[in-house]
């Protein structure tokens, strides 16, 4: 039996994982008016969908390619940029109104957001991807392409997916992100940070958050994160005996570090942004005028952040090379990769006695 042209059960865990997000996207897809799917992929968050879809393939495309080749590049990658540019528009539309910016500045990203919203339709057109079961919408190809791969068995792909976490923890840990840029260091720093919940959500049934206390996290018991959308990681219908441990206040505090240098972005791309609108609209004479109107606007907002001090002190906080987070985490998915199944069960076994 197929829901969407997933099967219900399919023969690998590997394959499980893909479905959620493809059954998800295709619900949203699966409409015939353009508009009704922009406002569904919106509605239903479906970006994360994407983004899930990137975590998977980026471990499994090199590991498979003669099945799954193409499709991150080709396919995913773009589509989550679109529709990301798409929603930054959006975004910066509402922070505009938030801080009562001039009307010039509103109608400028009005159009800059219906443009980028043909743009996205033309996007899924192109791709075959609005309509019920399009034989050629990538989506379709990726779930044959996962029948035909020949997957490999739990204990190498658990060793697997472990490889690639523990490269992207140390990948974070050894770049050196520059705070006063907003792009290419803080934008970056976020960026990569959280590719870290996403593994967790993507592999959920692979993965367990446990108990361990871990002071690193610096999170306490009434801390606003633990109610976050984020900080939640759907239950696995069928988890497995052998997981790769990761200490829940550890994703917590990776969630915190991300909403924080969300925050820090966006006030620092604002600024950048209204400015240049400013000084193209003509509402300030100069680039020096627009510079410090688009401060004094920034400034309203009511999550307003000082940008650099912020995305510093989250930077150290995460990599600090004697206290950093990561510093903490990283040795935690090092050490499993020598584990055997009894090493960890009697490490969950010790969690449950203390």
């Amino acid at each position: 039996m197929l829901v969407f042209g997933v099967p219900l059960w399919a023969e690998s865990r590997q394959e499980q994982r893909f479905q959620k997000p493809i059954r998800d996207l295709q619900r949203s897809l699966n409409k015939k008016n353009p508009d009704e799917v922009l406002d569904l992929l919106i509605k239903n968050g479906n970006r994360s969908d994407l983004f899930e879809l990137e975590a998977l393939l980026r471990v499994y495309e090199s590991e498979y390619s003669e099945t799954l080749s193409g499709f991150l590049e080709d396919h995913i990658k773009p589509f989550e940029d679109e529709l990301g540019r798409w929603i930054d528009l959006r975004e910066a539309i509402g922070f505009s109104e938030k801080v009562e910016a001039p009307k010039e500045v509103l109608a400028f990203l009005k159009g800059k957001e219906e443009a980028s919203r043909e743009k996205l339709k033309k996007f899924l057109d192109g791709q075959n991807l609005i309509g019920k079961e399009s034989g050629t919408s990538p989506l379709r190809q990726l779930e044959d392409a996962l029948e035909e791969t020949d997957w490999s068995k739990k204990k190498k792909d658990r060793k697997l997916v472990l490889k690639y976490f523990s490269k992207l923890l140390n990948e974070i840990a050894k770049n050196d992100y520059d705070m006063n840029l907003v792009e290419e260091g803080i934008h970056e720093l976020r960026r990569d940070t959280r590719w870290i919940p996403i593994y967790l959500r993507s592999f959920n049934d692979l993965i367990k958050l446990d108990d361990r206390s871990f002071p690193e996290a610096k999170i306490r018991s009434e801390d606003p994160i633990f109610q976050s959308p984020y900080s939640k990681i759907p239950r696995a219908k069928d988890p497995v005996s052998f997981p790769i441990l990761f200490p829940k206040l550890g994703f917590l505090a990776v969630n915190k570090a991300v909403e924080g240098l969300g925050k820090a972005k966006d006030m620092g791309r604002m600024e950048t942004l209204l400015a240049h609108i400013l000084f193209k609209t003509g509402v300030a004479s100069s680039k020096t005028q627009a510079n410090s109107f688009s401060k004094s606007l920034v400034k309203k907002h009511p999550d307003y952040v000082p940008v650099v001090q912020k995305a510093s002190t989250l930077y150290r906080f995460l990599a600090d090379k004697e206290h950093g987070l990561l510093t903490a985490l990283r040795p935690l998915l090092k050490e499993q990769k020598d584990w055997k199944k009894q090493d960890c069960q009697a490490f969950l076994t010790a969690l449950k006695k203390r």
